[in-house]
């Protein structure tokens, strides 16, 4: 009982130490109300979908089996940004893909023939967990079409799965425009 008997003896000590205690007290009551009610502000404005990772092209960010939510309709509203998650339609395919942004509108874009890789705004391109994603020959030519000025064009997202190696994306069809895009994706809370 050496801690209490340090109270007894300095009473000022007792004083700080439960003061501190009841803000760091506060201080996470606040955090929380504020990153709670952030999250209900989101899902009120939209139509809010639990869904399901099915697949692997999102590992490591997102592993099969995952639940996240879906924000439908999210950027009829909102302009969509690098790293947002995003599901979009993509040809005849009855659920919408789910990849991040990586490329926007005017993103300068290069393509590394020697190294295999896509430079944007002077950074090669990796995933969530700092690999470098590697592109053939064929991903290159393609991804060239929207980038052979320098910049992509008003309409344009690059868009890639997480998994460098498995993955339908921009490397497999090129840019998206935003008008594919069904919502953004939040970690569930």
């Amino acid at each position: 009982m050496p801690f209490l008997c340090a109270f007894r003896t300095h009473p000022l000590r007792y004083l700080l130490w439960w003061g501190m205690v009841i803000i760091l007290a506060i201080f996470l009551l606040v955090w929380y109300g504020i990153l709670n009610h952030h999250n209900q502000e989101v899902s009120q404005n939209y139509v809010t979908l639990e869904k399901q990772i099915d697949g692997d092209s999102m590992e490591p960010l997102l592993p099969n089996g995952s639940t996240i939510l879906l924000l439908v309709d999210y950027y009829k509203t909102n302009t969509p940004k690098h790293g947002d998650i995003i599901a979009y339609h993509y040809g005849g395919n009855q659920h919408p893909l789910i990849k991040t942004i990586r490329a926007i509108p005017g993103d300068m874009v290069m393509l590394d023939i020697k190294w295999k890789t896509l430079i944007i705004n002077g950074i090669p391109l990796v995933n969530s967990a700092g690999t470098p994603y590697i592109f053939t020959s064929g991903e290159l030519q393609l991804l060239w079409l929207y980038t052979k000025t320098g910049t992509l064009p008003v309409w344009a997202y690059l868009v890639f799965g997480d998994n460098v190696t498995n993955s339908i994306d921009s490397r497999k069809f090129g840019a998206i425009s935003a008008d594919n895009f069904y919502g953004k994706f939040i970690l569930k809370p």
